[in-house]
């Protein structure tokens, strides 16, 4: 299972849908400063989860 640095431990919602199923993707088109994560259902569809909190990094876009 991956995450970017950036958001591991932020998503509550997404280690919720990971205990019920779902799998954390190795997606190679994060941004740098990402708002977001990309799991994939337990059919294996992927789906976004944003955190609508995100403050993005000034530096990063």
């Amino acid at each position: 299972m991956f995450a970017p640095p950036a958001i591991i431990g932020t998503c509550a919602e997404a280690d919720r849908l990971v205990a019920l199923g779902a799998e954390r993707l190795a997606w190679d088109s994060y941004p740098a400063d990402p708002d977001f994560v990309v799991p994939a259902d337990t059919e294996g569809n992927r789906f976004c989860i944003v955190d609508v909190n995100h403050v993005q990094d000034e530096d990063a876009g």
